[in-house]
């Protein structure tokens, strides 16, 4: 089998995604995903991933209508595919794991949902049932057909474990971990990545190694410590470990070169320089997922209400880096 991260360098090669530096190159807007949805519910966008075969995932929270798994080819935006996940799951984090397979954690559900979408259409082909109940459940690919949980009990302790396809435990990374609630993480080699909720006010992303269960406190020469007021959402990592997150505090505010907003998605580079790539240019507008793609980023913006009978819309839009 093959891991997607090798084959998402491999496309990042072929494309040329190596002949820039997202620290430094322009982004310029390429696509729009239509939302018929817009303006009949309430929806929030939880989580994105792009498939090594150029599909967008998109987990949809929509209220009152039934929770979706949309998936978007990137070559014909007008083909959008849907899963009816129904009023009760929410589609919370998800990951690509080693035969192209994805697996979709869900709100209040110990259910992981596997979705195949290599044929014309998604179908969900199976299920790993962890044998702890998260209320929210992080995902990421494993080893081979190992998968990575990072959640929080309804006990209040956080966990991650590897778990085999069958939702055995193969070994537990990190247990009973108080006051720390994990919500979205990202694997880069041998660490992992997690946003969470730190109910000591210490940091908002957690570096993991994986073969130790250590916790490191920095990336490169960034404290995490100094990310303390900042709400960390979904993320997704390159091919050459730049990290990418939909962001909500202060360090939005690093380096603004036009009306600074505190809703934005910032890239964090190995060695730990930060730069803001987007703003949610007014209050009404927070980016709450990313997705990189070979040749630039996929966001989801939530669009707040601004007067009485509206509701919470979203965008997904696409970027494409210009500097080569």
């Amino acid at each position: 089998m093959v891991c997607p991260r090798l084959l998402l360098l491999v496309t990042a090669m072929l494309y040329g995604t190596e002949s820039f530096d997202p620290l430094t190159a322009t982004l310029r807007k390429s696509f729009e995903v239509p939302f018929p949805e817009n303006g009949t519910a309430d929806i929030v966008i939880h989580s994105l991933l792009v498939t090594n075969n150029n599909k967008l995932v998109i987990g949809q929270e929509v209220g009152g209508l039934g929770n979706k798994i949309k998936v978007v080819s990137l070559d014909n935006f007008d083909e959008v595919k849907e899963i009816d996940l129904g009023a009760s799951r929410i589609p919370f984090d998800m990951a690509l794991l080693s035969d192209g397979l994805v697996a979709v954690s869900c709100k209040y559900s110990q259910e992981i949902s596997l979705i195949d979408v290599s044929g014309s259409d998604p179908v969900i082909s199976g299920k790993i049932l962890p044998p702890r109940k998260y209320v929210e459940t992080a995902v990421s690919e494993g080893t081979g057909d190992e998968l990575i949980v990072a959640g929080w009990t309804y006990q209040r302790k956080g966990y991650v474990d590897v778990l085999s396809r069958q939702g055995d435990v193969i070994r537990d990374i990190q247990e009973n971990w108080d006051e720390v609630y994990p919500e979205h993480s990202v694997r880069y080699g041998s660490d992992l990545y997690l946003s969470v909720t730190d109910l000591n006010d210490e940091r908002p992303l957690y570096r993991i190694e994986l073969d130790t269960g250590r916790s490191i406190s920095k990336i490169g020469t960034l404290d995490l410590y100094a990310l303390s007021a900042d709400k960390f959402f979904q993320g997704d990592v390159d091919s050459a470990g730049n990290l990418y997150f939909a962001v909500n505090g202060p360090t939005c505010f690093n380096g603004a070169d036009e009306a600074p907003s505190a809703r934005c998605v910032l890239v964090i580079a190995p060695d730990g320089r930060i730069r803001v790539l987007l703003y949610g240019r007014n209050l009404y507008r927070m980016a709450t997922a990313v997705a990189v793609t070979p040749t630039g980023v996929v966001v989801a913006w939530q669009i707040e209400p601004w007067g009485p009978g509206s509701t919470y819309h979203v965008a997904v839009e696409g970027y494409e880096f210009e500097s080569r």
